[in-house]
């Protein structure tokens, strides 16, 4: 994996959807000199979203030119490490989140979310 990737969370990618001015949203904003990735479970949550024709091609549109990461055993044996730690902290979030971090974990990026909070408590997850 190129070392200047990062992975984007599903939430930056809803930001951008929704606004009305696409110019001044997160995903607008991104560096274009990295790499930008994507969790297929953050493919999932969008088109899961996609409730009109409409919706589903702005979100073909906005994937065009996404790297998409599958998962694979690894990132699931990742994942359920992330899951132990956290519910043994009382510190559990979203399970979706859980995979979209071990993802990032596993290919050794950087995540960029709007949901802060969620992902500053796993451990070793750099968080843009």
């Amino acid at each position: 994996m190129d070392d200047k990737g990062v992975v984007i969370d599903t939430n930056i990618f809803i930001e951008h959807l929704r606004a009305k001015d696409k110019e001044n949203t997160s995903l607008s904003q991104l560096n274009e000199e990295k790499t930008w990735y994507v969790s297929v479970i953050s493919v999932f949550e969008l088109y899961v979203g996609a409730t009109s024709l409409q919706k589903k091609q702005d979100v073909e549109i906005l994937l065009t030119n996404i790297h998409i990461l599958g998962m694979n055993e690894d990132i699931a044996k990742i994942a359920a490490e992330i899951a132990i730690n956290l519910k043994q902290k009382h510190q559990i979030i979203e399970f979706r989140d859980i995979f979209i971090a071990a993802t990032a974990l596993y290919y050794n990026m950087p995540i960029i979310s709007l949901n802060r909070n969620h992902f500053q408590r796993i451990e070793n997850l750099q968080l843009l």
